[in-house]
């Protein structure tokens, strides 16, 4: 998502094929690929999961960081993960659907440990690699209908028309899934900065 609320990141949230790859009859391969999960939010995927005992005991193995070599202003240093990416933001609500959000991060969204606005007067100016969060709280302030985020996605994207509603359906489920981590755990600047009412 970008800073202005209208970009989408691929890591998270794009699971649609490229086209290019369904067109590969000419070289001989006939079989269409298709993404089964590609309506699903991280966390419904987790959630669903058919072998729910075998992602307990690995997924923390696994890491969806875009940031993992950016260390130096983490709180702890030594965790695998930012906490504070787009990649992390939804892994983190996606874990927290099944009630599995306690991995260490670098930084605690929820905690209030990475700058929530660019407003000097509410805490100065972000450190490096708070856009993500600044972003998601602005998007989820915004509390965008599910029309003006197909709009978005049409005017931000190349996905083809038929799949915009599921597409805008998959935005609008993923940001309740933040949104519920945020109000279960988020302190209160965090939770105000994305329009989140106790």
């Amino acid at each position: 998502m970008g800073r202005n609320g209208v970009g989408v990141s691929i890591r998270c949230v794009d699971c649609y094929p490229p086209r290019t790859f369904n067109g590969l009859s000419t070289v001989g391969l006939s079989h269409p690929i298709v993404n089964t999960l590609a309506s699903k939010t991280k966390g419904e995927c987790v959630r669903d999961c058919r072998n729910l005992d075998l992602l307990r005991d690995t997924y923390a193995l696994s890491a969806s960081c875009a940031k993992r070599g950016h260390r130096a202003s983490w709180i702890r240093r030594r965790a695998s993960q930012c906490g504070r990416c787009m990649p992390c933001i939804y892994r983190r609500a996606a874990l927290h659907v099944v009630d599995w959000d306690d991995e260490t991060y670098g930084m605690d969204i929820c905690a209030g440990e990475v700058s929530v606005s660019y407003d000097r007067a509410e805490g100065g100016a972000p450190l490096a690699g708070s856009n993500d969060l600044i972003a998601m709280l602005s998007f989820l302030n915004a509390s965008p209908t599910r029309d003006e985020i197909a709009r978005r996605i049409l005017s931000n994207g190349t996905l083809d028309i038929d799949q915009l509603p599921v597409a805008a359906a998959l935005v609008e489920h993923a940001m309740d899934e933040v949104r519920t981590l945020l109000h279960d755990k988020g302190v209160p600047k965090v939770r105000r900065r994305a329009g989140i009412r106790r």
